[in-house]
């Protein structure tokens, strides 16, 4: 079935209603319009204003920074002065140790020297005969003056000689007992340098603080901020040019060397005790007294050791002020670097 004689008819749309559409999609556009116009602004405004804020967030940052490093940095140079000056007195010490142990170690030898000579001379009279009262008896009138009264000088000198002898073992003694003396002074000394803990953490501190100064002038440089504008930014170049020698391992070179010195002290000290107590009995009377082989190899010996350990006190004396003398310069050079560095944070 069809519609027969009929035709298709299209509706048309009532004018008001597209009036009504057309006048949506006018209001439509206006709205996107002023959003865009909106966006746009803003975003320009944003672009003229933001650096000068960002720019003036930043030097705020960049001051209160670098106050807080001027904070951490200083007294870093008092600290190492006070390590400095220690190691100038332990020089001090040190050096006269080494001149005590030396002068007991001539006084040593020079003793072995004169001792020599006593026995020449003593072996000269008893050769003769004057030892042995039995010969001296048998002897003819010529040979008891060849024998005895001709080394009757002698005999004189070596009084003379053995006075001597017990004088410079007694100089030695004495000697000794001051060298080790400036031995346990110069291990307690050092004992109070040797550990330089409080040192590394204020230096290891500060160069953090630096760090925090490179970042923020980084930042500043991102934020375009001018340093011939902005004194902050000259002030933070110059402390962190002025900063970055500071080197926490040069605190483990001074309590290396402190070890070094305490070390060669111990060592030093123990031998100066140990002479002056085997130096006092070598030239005690019991000893010099025996005049038997036994008791000559005896004194001998003691002798001997005395001036070996005499040897080694000074040598251990020696170690010390060498090693003082090198902290004395690794002090200065790194004062010198810690004081720069803290006069860097003076001017702002």
């Amino acid at each position: 079935m069809g519609c027969k004689g009929s035709q298709v008819r299209f509706l048309s749309p009532r004018p008001d209603f597209v009036i009504f559409l057309f006048s949506l999609y006018a209001r439509g556009c206006v709205i996107i319009m002023n959003m865009r116009v909106r966006v746009v602004f803003y975003a320009f405004i944003a672009i003229i204003t933001c650096p000068g804020r960002l720019g003036a967030d930043v030097i705020d940052t960049a001051g209160a920074t670098f106050d807080i490093a001027r904070g951490v940095c200083g007294g870093i140079a008092d600290q190492i002065s006070s390590v400095s000056g220690i190691s100038r007195v332990n020089t001090v010490v040190s050096a006269a140790g080494a001149a005590m142990g030396g002068g007991a170690l001539y006084a040593g030898i020079k003793k072995n020297s004169v001792d020599s000579e006593i026995n020449r001379i003593e072996q000269q009279i008893c050769n003769a005969g004057g030892c042995d009262a039995d010969r001296v008896a048998a002897m003819t009138d010529s040979e008891f003056f060849d024998a005895v009264m001709m080394p009757m000088g002698e005999i004189a000198r070596l009084q003379q000689l053995r006075d001597q002898s017990r004088n410079l073992g007694n100089w030695r003694t004495g000697l000794l007992a001051g060298a080790g003396a400036t031995h346990i002074a110069s291990a307690i000394i050092s004992g109070i340098n040797v550990n330089q803990s409080d040192l590394a953490q204020h230096i290891t501190a500060c160069n953090r603080a630096i760090m925090e100064l490179k970042s923020v002038r980084d930042e500043m440089s991102a934020a375009g901020v001018n340093p011939y504008e902005h004194p902050i930014r000259m002030s933070i170049d110059n402390a962190i040019n002025n900063c970055v020698a500071i080197d926490v391992t040069d605190v483990e070179k001074i309590e290396k060397r402190e070890k070094w010195v305490l070390g060669a002290s111990v060592v030093g000290g123990t031998a100066a005790i140990v002479g002056t107590v085997t130096s006092a009995a070598s030239n005690s009377d019991a000893v010099r007294n025996d005049d038997t082989n036994a008791g000559k190899r005896k004194e001998q010996n003691l002798n001997t050791t005395s001036n070996v350990l005499a040897g080694v006190s000074t040598v251990g004396s020696g170690v010390s002020v060498g090693f003082n003398i090198s902290l004395v310069t690794l002090t200065n050079r790194m004062m010198r670097m810690a004081q720069n560095c803290e006069d860097a944070f003076i001017a702002k």
